[in-house]
């Protein structure tokens, strides 16, 4: 990606991706063909998206969360009472 934010910090994180300066494209295209011709950041790249797909961002753990927060947001927590 060439932008910043929570999935360049998620890419960083779990190396699944590349995330590319976005005001010099020059860079990003030498950057991008390096890490292409590089079969360690290759393999780790994999690994790392294999790890997110079948984690974090899977399908059962998103709905789970959607899920909760959909319950939470119709049953929101009762106000205590005020001190009399």
């Amino acid at each position: 990606i060439n932008h910043g934010g929570w999935i360049a910090n998620l890419l960083n994180e779990s190396e699944a991706g590349i995330v590319l300066p976005a005001d010099d494209p020059s860079a990003a295209a030498g950057l991008l063909h390096g890490r292409l011709k590089d079969d360690d950041w290759l393999a780790r790249a994999r690994e790392g998206a294999a790890n997110l797909a079948t984690g974090e961002l899977s399908r059962d753990v998103l709905f789970e969360r959607f899920h909760k927060t959909i319950v939470e947001a119709g049953n929101p927590p009762l106000a205590e009472p005020a001190d009399k």
